[in-house]
């Protein structure tokens, strides 16, 4: 018997609200403790003005903001 493919607009919004429960909640789980991460973070990679970074699933983006903050690209 074969598999019935799901959805995929179905599929689509089930995954976001089950993402942004979690992502209602990781701030307050984890957020003081990630921020704390990112200037020593930040300051061994050398951002700095004009270097460029990527940012590439690494959470709700605590680091990019402060990247750019630096001057980052």
């Amino acid at each position: 018997m074969a598999a019935l493919a799901p959805d995929p607009l179905a599929f689509r919004a089930l995954e976001h609200a089950g993402w942004q429960s979690a992502a209602r909640h990781y701030d307050e789980a984890f957020g003081s403790l990630t921020r704390q991460a990112v200037d020593p973070l930040l300051d061994s990679a050398e951002v700095r003005p004009g270097v460029r970074t990527l940012d590439v699933a690494s959470g709700p983006g605590y680091a990019a903001a402060a990247a750019a903050a630096r001057g980052a690209q």
